[in-house]
């Protein structure tokens, strides 16, 4: 029936929700040690629920939802950790807890998948073990940087402490003579007032390959040449042919 409205997504999202928060929440198994680490608590039950609903749906459902969180965040301003006396449910405001799962998303990618899943269950583990169950920035980055052996804190800290997020233009242009990939990207001027400094990383998907480039955000204007890998192989097999 057309007039019916499918909502299997959203149950299913509060339902994963709902048991993440048993692991990640105020009176879980893991829990805040001060309203400043809330967005910590958040940020981990937020990406588990994603990750899980990846699992059932597939990755186009997630990086769907994915690619709408990040739009409506842009829009919003949200400050993770501020050092100003806030309102307690002040924490638990949307656009928090939606830039929050966003942060932990980028926590692993900067770790690596394999990485953050060893950060998971040693901090379920100590908890068990009625070891930290109160979790701390300080706790929670030393348990990232002995997982991953990366400094996350550091390279990420505009993240939680800055109210904006970061918006780019991306755009690309596939020139055959030159048998390269040519990519620019601009930095809006939200950016720059935070004068953000970081890495981003391009996927570029080709007809036999895909790889990953990072780019240095360190200008309002960024440019850089990939070479068109399928068409070079391409060439060679004609030549071998030959």
């Amino acid at each position: 029936d057309a007039a019916i409205v499918e909502q299997a997504f959203d149950t299913a999202r509060k339902l994963v929700h709902a048991l993440s928060q048993q692991w990640f929440g105020p009176g879980a198994l893991v829990r805040p040690e001060s309203l400043q680490d809330m967005w910590l608590i958040h940020g981990l039950a937020g990406h588990v629920t994603n990750l899980c609903l990846r699992k059932l749906f597939g990755n186009n459902s997630y990086m769907h939802h994915v690619f709408q969180e990040m739009e409506t965040a842009c829009e919003e301003t949200a400050t993770l950790v501020s050092g100003a006396a806030v309102d307690p449910h002040e924490h638990f405001e949307p656009a928090k807890v939606r830039k929050a799962t966003l942060v932990m998303r980028l926590v692993e990618k900067r770790m690596g998948e394999a990485n953050f899943r060893k950060l998971l269950s040693m901090l379920l583990q100590r908890a068990k073990q009625h070891k930290d169950r109160q979790l701390n920035m300080e706790r929670f980055f030393k348990a990232a940087r002995k997982c991953s052996g990366v400094d996350i804190e550091n390279s990420m800290r505009h993240w939680w402490t800055s109210s904006r997020c970061p918006v780019f233009t991306c755009n690309f242009y596939l020139n055959r003579r030159r048998n390269m990939v040519e990519f620019a990207m601009r930095v809006h001027h939200e950016a720059r007032k935070l004068k953000h400094r970081d890495t981003v990383t391009v996927r570029v998907y080709e007809t036999e390959v895909t790889y990953d480039r990072t780019v240095h955000v360190d200008e309002e204007f960024v440019t850089d040449d990939y070479p068109h890998i399928s068409r070079s192989r391409k060439n060679k097999r004609d030549r071998e042919a030959e």
